[in-house]
């Protein structure tokens, strides 16, 4: 079966955000599930040692299982830092474009020591547990005493033990015959030696038959040392079936969907009263703030309501809710995107051995020189640039209540100046109508002003949230909104149908003073990471050049986007610090044809 045909066959078995299942039995000869599309992941970190109070910079390539091509199939990486009382210290959605995405961890500086557990893996490759990437990076608290039972003599090489950062044929997925092929790029310094706060340029080229290959690299460069070393391309498959069954989660095939274009939401449903499963209950979601995305699903028969969130960003709170006649009957619960923790996933403490303590505590020395001397030492954030329309496109009408005389009350502000609207009061009860467009265009036919409102409610928000008691809007402070927002037609969010939308925004955006009842569901709950920039000083500037604040970084350059062009070589420049010794470049990605770049250059500075 191709793999176009493949998907078009696999993906017409769903509804609207997935909702319904499909199970697909394909055996191999050997009795074990094969999976049709399968993703695995490598991952390329700056390093595998850190001190608390650092941040950890890495690059995730997705790619076939079989070919080692990145695969595109889906949008969203979830990563965790698992540390060793097998509880999660750092998690993230990683944004995936085209099969790589990038991140960021800044390890809190009340990190404990030990061996922590790095964690990736998409929604789709739940279904294939051997799969799921994992690696072992160690973390030392050098503000906090050792643990003198964790810190023991270790024979290794390198004075800590790790998991094996290199490719084998004896790990779990990859047989003798699977290994990749290598693909070796020109990889050049302009000097061999440099001195302090001067410029490196680093030259990667490909062979000239090779000129029209695309490949995808990720470079990072930091100074040698008894404890940082360079490692693999690393590729671990650590978590075996059992393990995925002992977190509770159905391991029959394509239990996960694949996030092609965002990332799910789930909401269960449960019945209030018994608290089993609800079937069949209709849930709105929205997302709070400025910007509203509004969406409508339904509980399936395993009582979970799908959504699917595209290019949110960050920090961001959920509202949820039910329909009125559903609100005193069932329950709503947001489910976590990220695996359960099994026992078996919590690592053993590290070792290291005594000599290299006086490294650590170099490595300590120049970290807390950088914070304390260097503002910009955690990087600033790349802006996002989310979409500017609220999910129902261009308004009919927007009013910023600014260009107009202020009222003490939100009536006057609706009666005044909203033409669209219509305000009633029926039993001490607020109604709101809208009228119109394709009506309001024939006014000059009608007579009254009633026959050009639609007769059912409109969807009315406030910062995003859906307001159904219009009592409460109608208390609500008209001088902390900044805009109104009309749309003079009919709206169809799933299977509800709205005369009408009428969206209030704030100028904090925070719905301020809003009250909300005990079934209205507000959580927190955190987009795809935004992506941190690597802080540089730029030494060109003589001023900055010759000041005296110390510039101790051992990381002089992490940059997870580098595409090779088709004639010219690519060129990086960054500039040395004031540490000297011995410092190492590593290449690192994937061709278009799944071969794999695992390539390393070393240059000195000195004083």
């Amino acid at each position: 079966m191709s793999r176009a045909l493949f998907i078009y066959i696999f993906f017409l078995n769903y509804t609207y955000c997935f909702a319904q299942q499909v199970q697909i039995d394909n055996t191999s000869k050997s009795g074990n599930v094969t999976y049709l599309l399968p993703e695995r992941i490598m991952v390329h970190s700056d390093k595998q040692f850190y001190l608390s109070g650092e941040i950890m910079w890495f690059k995730i390539y997705v790619i076939q299982r079989d070919s080692y091509r990145l695969e595109s199939l889906s949008s969203t990486a979830y990563t965790e830092l698992i540390d060793q009382d097998g509880k999660p210290l750092l998690q993230a959605k990683i944004a995936l474009n085209k099969g790589t995405g990038s991140g960021s961890f800044a390890i809190p500086s009340n990190a404990k020591s030990g061996s922590y557990h790095l964690r990736i893996y998409t929604n789709w490759m739940k279904n294939t547990p051997s799969s799921i990437f994992n690696e072992n990076i160690t973390v030392i608290n050098t503000q906090q005493i050792f643990d003198t039972s964790s810190f023991q003599l270790a024979a290794s090489d390198t004075g800590i033990e790790a998991g094996n950062n290199n490719y084998t044929s004896n790990q779990p997925g990859i047989s003798e015959n699977k290994i990749p092929v290598s693909y070796d790029l020109m990889v050049n310094t302009d000097q061999k030696i440099y001195k302090r706060r001067s410029p490196v340029e680093l030259s990667i080229s490909k062979k000239l038959a090779d000129s029209a290959l695309n490949v995808n690299l990720s470079v990072a460069i930091y100074q040698l040392n008894d404890i940082n070393k360079p490692g693999g391309f690393v590729n671990n498959n650590q978590v075996s079936e059992n393990n995925i069954k002992e977190m509770g989660h159905n391991t029959n095939p394509y239990s996960f969907i694949p996030e092609m274009e965002g990332y799910i939401v789930r909401i269960k449903v449960k019945n209030s009263q018994s608290g089993k499963i609800a079937e069949g209950v209709p849930v709105l979601l929205s997302l709070a703030g400025k910007l509203t995305d509004v969406q409508y699903g339904e509980s399936d028969e395993k009582g979970i309501a799908y959504f699917d969130l595209q290019n949110v960003y960050g920090p961001q709170q959920l509202f949820i809710k039910t329909t009125t006649a559903f609100e005193n009957v069932v329950d709503l619960e947001l489910l976590k995107p990220f695996l359960a923790i099994s026992e078996n996933a919590v690592q053993r403490p590290i070792k290291i051995r005594n000599d290299l303590l006086v490294t650590v505590e170099e490595m300590h020395n120049n970290l807390v020189i950088n914070q304390a001397f260097i503002t910009d030492s955690i990087g600033k954030y790349y802006p996002t640039n989310p979409d500017s329309l609220s999910f129902y496109g261009i308004p009919s009408s927007t009013y910023l209540l600014d260009n107009y005389k202020r009222f003490t009350t939100m009536e006057e502000v609706l009666r005044e100046y909203v033409t669209e609207v219509n305000v009633r009061i029926r039993k001490n009860k607020y109604y709101i109508l809208i009228l119109n467009k394709q009506k309001f265009r024939l006014r000059k036919y009608v007579n009254l002003i009633d026959n050009m409102m639609d007769e059912n409610s409109p969807l009315v928000l406030l910062d995003g949230i859906p307001v159904t008691d219009l009592n409460k809007l109608m208390k609500y402070d008209p001088l902390k909104v900044r805009k109104i927002e009309a749309v003079a037609e009919r709206y169809l969010i799933g299977k509800e149908i709205y005369d009408g939308i009428l969206s209030f925004t704030t100028f904090k955006g925070e719905f301020d003073d809003l009250q909300l009842n005990n079934k209205e569901i507000l959580v927190d709950d955190e987009g795809w990471q935004r992506q941190r920039k690597f802080p540089m000083p730029d030494y060109k500037n003589a001023v900055i050049k010759n000041n005296r604040i110390p510039d101790f970084r051992e990381l002089l350059y992490w940059a997870p986007e580098v595409k090779t062009s088709k004639t010219n070589s690519d060129k990086i420049s960054f500039y040395t610090g004031d540490l000297t010794g011995k410092f190492i470049a590593e290449i690192k990605g994937v061709t278009e044809d799944g071969r794999i770049v695992n390539q390393m250059i070393t240059f000195e500075v000195e004083k």
